[in-house]
């Protein structure tokens, strides 16, 4: 479950615990912070995380601690096949 800031969207925060519609609604966000985002490649994360105009008083967006621990997590998580995440051999991407 992503973690969503119930004042960005127009829902129930109590419904941000139903993965679907939290998933969805991610979803959607990372889009639009994609498509807004004028960092290159996966940096657009750090727009969806911290907001377009939040990203833009970075000095060094690529140093930003949420970005590089998703870019970390992707990049593990691509030596795997989704059967193989599904029995949790992919545990060793994610950190405390």
């Amino acid at each position: 479950i992503f973690q969503i800031m119930p004042k960005y969207i127009n829902v129930n925060p109590e419904r941000l615990f139903e993965p679907e519609l939290n998933t969805a609604l991610a979803v959607e966000l990372l889009k639009r912070a994609k498509k807004s985002c004028k960092l290159p490649g996966n940096q657009f994360v750090v727009c969806y995380n911290r907001g377009v105009e939040g990203s833009k008083r970075l000095e060094n967006p690529e140093l930003d601690e949420y970005y590089l621990r998703v870019e970390n997590t992707y990049q593990c998580l691509k030596r795997f096949t989704v059967v193989e995440i599904f029995k949790g051999k992919d545990k060793s991407c994610y950190k405390e």
